[in-house]
């Protein structure tokens, strides 16, 4: 029947520095892990304050000074991320409006156009210029087209769909 090595697995001891703590060799140690053989009585009886240590250990989860300079910098990172996923959501906003602005600029002089071509007394030196504004307007809504658009919209809802994680991430370390 093979032992748990609860002190390998919690606190990360060798078998080397376990059997150092309860004065017997690594090989004695090893072996009363697998089963093998048993402890001297002083062994067992430090092995049995080991014990409740961890077991204490494990149940108080106090925090160090490590655990909470580790957390500080998890915490420091996250409000780094949380800063960097604001300033990459104002500039998408920002693209999106002057996308959607420049769009609808060209939309409306298409719409413009479209009505001066159907009057009958343009000359034709006229309808050639309106035919390049016609052109130009269909370019400019082309490269700001709703697909354009769709693609900035997608982009602003996933940034704030991570920023509510990172807060979220950030709330629950705050009150872990």
């Amino acid at each position: 029947m093979r032992k748990k090595n609860i002190f390998k697995e919690t606190l990360l001891v060798s078998q080397e520095d376990m059997a150092l703590l309860l004065h017997v060799n690594k090989s004695q140690w090893a072996m009363y892990e697998i089963g093998e053989r048993d402890l001297p009585n002083d062994a067992k009886l430090k092995l049995a304050k080991l014990i409740e240590l961890t077991t204490a250990l494990q149940k108080e989860q106090q925090k160090t000074d490590q655990e909470i300079l580790q957390e500080g910098k998890r915490n420091e990172l996250l409000n780094k991320y949380i800063n960097d996923n604001y300033i990459k959501q104002l500039s998408t906003l920002r693209k999106l409006e002057t996308i959607q602005r420049k769009y609808h600029e060209a939309l409306r002089t298409h719409h413009f156009i479209c009505l001066l071509q159907n009057d009958n007394e343009i000359s034709t030196k006229h309808q050639t210029l309106l035919q390049d504004m016609s052109n130009k307007a269909k370019n400019t809504m082309e490269r700001h087209g709703l697909h354009v658009q769709l693609d900035y919209e997608v982009k602003l809802k996933t940034l704030q769909y991570e920023e509510k994680i990172l807060k979220k991430r950030l709330t629950k370390s705050d009150s872990a």
